[in-house]
């Protein structure tokens, strides 16, 4: 398995991998087209926000975002949304632990990125596990909330202090 920054040409896989994390979390979620050109656009303009693949035999099988969390100009560069989705076939394969080892070692070194913020649902015991491992506290739940046909679960709002964190090396799942 391989680890590396997203290029441009990666972006239909990895949309791939979100339409099937997206089936996973909001089966009801209709209008994937308007979702794709936000989230084309997100890809496009990353700038210092980078996305991070995960790639077995020239396939992408997992991707980890961090986008702005913030437009206040005092605190862009300081904050960022992180999310990780793995194909189904690949649950279980690692990837998400070598994503977020890679990205969070290369964010301390080369970014002014200093806090995380990421959102995961309450049945996600793994993904949870994993970001408890990497530092990340839970600071309260959002939802679960209904507007309109579209519904969200409950989710931990989990953040990371990149100044804390020390050992990146150790895997969780052994």
């Amino acid at each position: 398995m391989k680890i590396r920054m997203a290029k441009d040409a990666d972006l239909p896989q990895i949309l791939e991998i979100w339409y099937e994390g997206l089936a996973d979390h909001f089966p009801e979620l209709n209008g994937r087209e308007r979702y794709s050109k936000k989230f084309s656009a997100n890809f496009k303009t990353r700038a210092d926000f980078h996305f991070w693949v995960a790639e077995k035999n020239e396939i992408l099988i997992a991707y980890q975002s961090h986008l702005p969390a913030t437009n206040h100009p005092a605190k862009f560069d300081f904050y960022a949304e992180t999310s990780i989705y793995v194909r189904r076939s690949y649950r279980g394969s690692r990837a998400a632990f070598y994503l977020y080892r890679n990205s969070l070692d290369y964010l301390k070194q080369h970014t002014d990125i200093t806090f995380l913020i990421g959102y995961i649902a309450l049945e996600n015991s793994a993904a949870l596990r994993l970001a408890t491992h990497f530092g990340y506290e839970i600071v309260g739940n959002i939802g679960p909330a209904k507007k309109n046909a579209f519904e969200i679960g409950e989710r931990l709002i989990v953040v990371n202090n990149l100044c804390k964190i020390e050992d990146l090396q150790q895997d969780p799942f052994g």
